[in-house]
């Protein structure tokens, strides 16, 4: 039942997510998140972890855009 209630959630919000994503001057997507699963509680430090280091690995292009603002 949560397999099904998650995939539910991610494709509500795939399709949500392109007109939020217009609306903001960064809008930054790590590739791969709907290998996480919006239940999974005990992956929360993996998900933050692997976000934090591919925000980390766009630090020049965030370098970039705030030089530009």
């Amino acid at each position: 039942m949560k397999d099904i209630a998650d995939r539910s959630f991610h494709l509500a919000l795939s399709s949500a997510i392109p007109l939020k994503a217009k609306q903001c001057d960064l809008f930054i997507e790590p590739p791969e998140m709907t290998k996480f699963g919006i239940f999974e509680m005990d992956k929360m430090q993996e998900v933050v972890d692997y976000a934090y280091k591919y925000t980390l690995s766009m630090k020049n292009e965030i370098e970039k855009f705030k030089q530009s603002i």
